[in-house]
């Protein structure tokens, strides 16, 4: 009985050394999964951002120019049918 309940002993130390050891390993291995994830995923997002203000920046310069554009010709139209009545005018 004696015998029996050291080599118990021994075999719920060396498993329970065991596990400690496995669970070791895998929350190591579960810590470094989360942050190779978590610096992948802020590298997304930085990426991403960085894209977005891109494209906004691209978008408003170009609808700046289509403004300056469209301001410059609505100030022409004026002194285009100005000319075309002086033009008409004459030609009569």
């Amino acid at each position: 009985m004696f015998v029996c309940s050291w080599a118990l002993a021994l075999i719920l130390i060396v498993c329970s050394w065991a596990l400690a050891l496995i669970l070791i390993v895998c929350s190591w291995a579960l810590a470094l999964i989360l942050i190779v994830c978590s610096w992948a995923l802020a590298l997304i997002l930085i990426v991403c951002s960085w894209a977005l203000a891109l494209i906004l920046i691209v978008c408003s310069w170009a609808l700046a120019l289509i403004l300056i554009v469209c301001s410059w010709a609505l100030a022409l139209i004026p002194n285009i049918v100005r000319v075309k009545k002086n033009y008409d005018s004459n030609c009569l």
